[in-house]
């Protein structure tokens, strides 16, 4: 389903390296105003391109960029730069988030058309056998949780493995003990929202189900009404809607839950990464007087 729309994933790869790209470059900039402005007597130090190791090279590339006047006018020049980067940032994140959408959005629309049109070749026996609200599900929701899946795929596949490069990659230029560290404490991380994914997807699951259901009585109700209202039987339907739609309350609720649980608990884990790296550099600079790769 994927390869009538190559181009756009292409799209969407070139973006999203881009972008990380573009990240990586605005954190390293950052981090220069404090390592080659704030500093007092270095605001005209010049360090030449052809030093020795990537993190001395890309100093001198900093300084040539940011230039060689006062303080200020280097706090200037970052300045605009910082903006620059970040423009160019959040352009290239909205094309990749435009291209993916678009590929999702196709692919949706040839499945649920491939399962329309394989539908009404079917025989009669099929229907006879299969509830009408359980296929309504399917080609609806279901097809629609693809949408899901797909997104997800994308970002495991390009945009977090590429993410992770360029950022391990700045790191480890920086210092090789801080990446080190880093990649120790990544494995217990990595585990936790492993564990909440999976709980999620087993949820999502359920949910699905649940949905086919609700369907399947709504569907039963409508198409049967006459015989409902002759055999006085809607204080039972009401009942059997009331139960189903209760545990598809409960179901899409703590699916909910799982996932909202994921933002806070990736922002803690990565505030604590962060805390660890920042004692372990912070206490080489104080201690060591450098930050040693």
């Amino acid at each position: 389903y994927v390869k009538p729309y190559r181009l756009m994933v292409v799209l969407s790869f070139l973006s999203s390296l881009l972008y990380v790209a573009m990240n990586a470059f605005s954190i390293w900039m950052i981090s220069s105003l404090i390592s080659t402005i704030m500093k007092p007597g270095v605001g005209t130090k010049v360090i030449p391109l052809n030093e020795n190791t990537i993190h001395d090279k890309l100093e001198g590339f900093t300084r040539q960029l940011i230039g060689n006047g006062t303080q200020l006018e280097q706090l200037g020049q970052l300045c605009i730069i910082l903006v620059i980067a970040y423009l160019f940032k959040n352009l290239f994140f909205y094309v990749n988030n435009v291209s993916v959408s678009y590929v999702q959005n196709r692919m949706i629309m040839d499945i649920r058309n491939q399962l329309f049109t394989h539908l009404q070749k079917l025989p009669l026996s099929f229907f006879n056998k299969s509830k009408s609200g359980e296929l309504s599900s399917i080609i609806m929701n279901d097809v629609s949780s693809m949408r899901v899946a797909f997104t997800q795929s994308i970002q495991s596949l390009i945009n977090e493995p590429i993410n992770i490069i360029v950022l391990l990659g700045m790191l480890f230029i920086i210092s090789g003990k801080l990446t080190l560290l880093a990649l120790l404490i990544f494995p217990l991380s990595a585990y936790i929202i492993s564990k909440l994914g999976q709980s999620i997807r087993r949820k999502a699951k359920r949910t699905s189900l649940s949905i086919a259901g609700l369907m399947n009585i709504l569907q039963e109700t409508l198409t049967g009404i006459r015989i409902v209202k002759a055999f006085v039987m809607e204080k039972i339907e009401i009942q059997r809607f009331l139960e189903e739609n209760r545990k598809y309350f409960k179901l899409t609720f703590k699916q909910e839950n799982m996932r909202n649980l994921m933002t806070p608990i990736n922002d803690l884990i990565g505030v604590s990464i962060g805390v660890i790296l920042l004692w372990i550099g912070g206490r080489e600079v104080l201690v060591h007087g450098t930050l040693s790769p």
